[in-house]
């Protein structure tokens, strides 16, 4: 028993002296970015949460609709993929068994996300204001989608990092244009969709 008690102190004061630093350092990091977002260092990035409110398709959603290019022999395998979460895989095995292209899934996905423009009156409540109050310079995101640009219509739109060229200080430097880039690829250019492993390997 006593042995006992002196592992269990023991334990406490290790587990108090982890949470403490633990705190500590969240506090670190909270202060730094507190201090970044004041001097306008932070880089946004940007996944497919903030265009839920659109309506626009969610992973498995999208991959479910491709399934329709599979055999229905086939399906069964692809929705179990997708039940583990394992969405690479699924279109993996959708662009194997359809026996279709990359540029033919690009395209697919190209139309799945390129919605119609939404005056700002009819738009849902989303964060995407959120991001306009904080006044960045660059924004990186994964979406295929171009609302953000319906936000930011004043800023250079690049449908993937290959497209910009130039000096790369010089892009984080500039305090006076926006910049947006596609990480994965943007409707504007289908063929700049990053989908499969093919894809994501190339990028």
């Amino acid at each position: 028993l006593e042995n006992y008690q002196d592992y269990s102190i023991c334990y406490g004061k290790i587990k108090e002296k982890f949470f403490r630093r633990i705190l500590m350092e969240r506090d670190q990091v909270i202060a730094e970015l507190q201090e970044r977002y004041t001097n306008k260092k932070l880089i946004p990035f940007i996944g497919a949460g903030l265009s839920v409110p659109f309506n626009l398709p969610k992973w498995d959603d999208l991959v479910t609709n491709m399934m329709t290019l599979v055999p229905e022999k086939i399906r069964p395998a692809i929705e179990s993929d997708l039940e583990i979460g394992e969405y690479q895989i699924a279109v993996d095995d959708i662009k194997r068994f359809a026996r279709c292209s990359e540029q033919t899934i690009q395209e697919i996905i190209a139309d799945l996300y390129d919605v119609e423009y939404v005056k700002d009156k009819d738009r849902p409540d989303s964060n995407y204001l959120d991001l306009l109050r904080g006044n960045f310079g660059v924004y990186l995101t994964t979406n295929y989608d171009r609302i953000l640009e319906w936000y930011l219509p004043e800023a250079k739109s690049f449908s993937c990092l290959q497209e910009y060229t130039s000096n790369t200080h010089r892009l984080f430097s500039d305090s006076k244009n926006k910049n947006i880039f596609h990480v994965h690829g943007s409707v504007n250019n289908p063929s700049t969709i990053v989908i499969s492993s093919e894809s994501y390997n190339s990028l």
